[in-house]
């Protein structure tokens, strides 16, 4: 029986090592340049940490100084592969394995409840047993699963996060210390055994700390995806300037055409044909085909719905524009140009999805009363997904859409308007509306 309990005792801190290895794997390494001597290296130094964890598991439940032992030939080993970042690696593992020491805390307390005097013999001193493998094993578990969820949700932990970890680091250590003290002093009778209430508040702490980085981390994310956010609409702007302004330069070139036409019938009447060639090949071929189409009266907004068309029929999508003489109350250009440039793009991007002959596009801009109404919508194949009322897109640079749906439903709410997504049996409608006097 001791043999075997000595073997499983092995297996779960095989099974630690190899968890902290894939969690650093698929959060701070490129995983293309993981050769094979760098695999090789994990493997010995899993098989070496873990008996080197099993040994001393025999003598003691948690020692301080097999602790930091462990920590730092795991971080040599990372510093092998990685070559840079050791105070983040070592933090960052530090974290690791702090946390899971709470865990086997946590349990360890509970397991007081049923032991009572046998956690001494069975646990905590002296021991490999069957209790004890049962308490490693199920903070093991619950390791693996937040370490699934963070691989599952593709966390990338940068050095950013530095100086973070050693805060929390700092705490989990303290932690660690005191329920380490109260672990020995109740083991060894030197105060009543009462693992409950120390397992429930070592919990409490734990599940505090965790909430309170959840909530720091949503809000960088948040943060982070504004700043997305405005360069994307900075970019998209800057985009539709830069091809507004060669379009004018085109229709000034097209309006001067006459004074071209001028020269080329004297060039005519005088027979300098040689001449005529070369003038021309100096001519842009481009502004002759440069031309205006008046859709709303915008100017601005015209030329986007231009642009769009032209890039839609290009990859032979049907692109219908039906609209009235409107202007959309409140809107700058800049917003004009995120609104309909993402929605266009969304919608050709589903078509492109739609992978089939006869895609189309529809384009409606109406006045009702005091309000503008825009509906685009476009064909499509198999039902769309939605998650919290968003368009869940399949395509490779959904990622890019994605952004783009958030900006134009920040310029919905910054006008006080409404934005709707529906779909019927063979299109989706994207609709939006805004009051003219916001």
């Amino acid at each position: 029986m001791g043999s075997v309990c000595f073997i499983l005792l092995f297996v779960v801190s095989l099974v630690e090592v190899i968890t902290g290895y894939y969690l650093m794997l698929y959060t701070i390494f490129d995983r293309k340049k993981m050769n094979r001597c760098y695999k090789g290296i994990l493997v010995v130094s899993s098989l070496f940490i873990s008996v080197l964890l099993t040994a001393n598991r025999r003598l003691w439940f948690f020692s301080r100084t097999m602790f930091l032992v462990e920590v730092i030939l795991f971080c040599l080993v990372i510093f092998v592969i990685r070559k840079k970042g050791y105070l983040f690696i070592f933090s960052y593992v530090w974290l690791y394995y702090g946390v899971l020491t709470l865990l086997d805390f946590i349990i360890a307390f509970f397991s007081m409840t049923l032991l009572g005097e046998k956690f001494l013999p069975r646990v905590f001193l002296n021991a490999v047993s069957l209790e004890q493998i049962v308490i490693f094993t199920l903070s093991r578990i619950i390791l693996i699963w937040l370490a699934i969820l963070i691989i599952k949700y593709k966390w990338k932990i940068n050095e950013e996060y530095t100086g973070y970890f050693v805060l929390i680091d700092m705490i989990i250590s303290l932690l660690i210390l005191r329920y380490q003290k109260k672990l020995v002093e109740m083991a060894i009778g030197e105060i009543s055994m009462n693992g409950l209430d120390s397992g429930f508040s070592l919990l409490v702490v734990l599940a505090i700390i965790t909430i309170i980085v959840l909530i720091f981390l949503k809000n960088r994310l948040m943060a982070k995806d504004q700043k997305i956010l405005e360069l994307h609409d900075s970019i998209l702007e800057q985009r539709y300037q830069a091809l507004l302004e060669s379009t004018e330069n085109s229709w000034r070139a097209v309006h001067d055409i006459r004074h071209h036409l001028l020269g080329l019938r004297m060039m005519v009447r005088k027979g300098e044909w040689q001449r005529i060639e070369d003038y021309l090949n100096e001519l842009d071929q481009e502004y002759l085909e440069v031309k205006g189409v008046v859709w709303t009266g915008n100017y601005f907004l015209d030329f986007i719905l231009t642009q769009k068309k032209q890039k839609a029929e290009e990859k032979g999508i049907r692109f219908d524009i039906e609209t009235e003489m409107v202007t959309i109350g409140g809107l700058t250009e800049a917003e004009q140009s995120i609104l309909f440039g993402n929605l266009i793009d969304h919608a050709i991007e589903n078509c492109e999805e739609a992978d089939e002959q006869g895609n189309w596009i529809r384009v409606e801009i109406k006045k009702r009363m005091d309000m503008t109404l825009i509906k685009i919508s476009n064909n499509v194949v198999k039902r769309p997904l939605f998650l919290k009322k968003r368009l869940i897109s399949g395509a490779a640079n959904s990622s890019v859409h994605g952004y783009g749906m958030k900006s134009v439903e920040r310029i919905v709410d910054r006008h006080d308007g409404e934005l709707v997504q529906e779909t019927l049996e063979d299109r989706y409608c994207v609709m939006v509306s805004f009051f003219d006097n916001i």
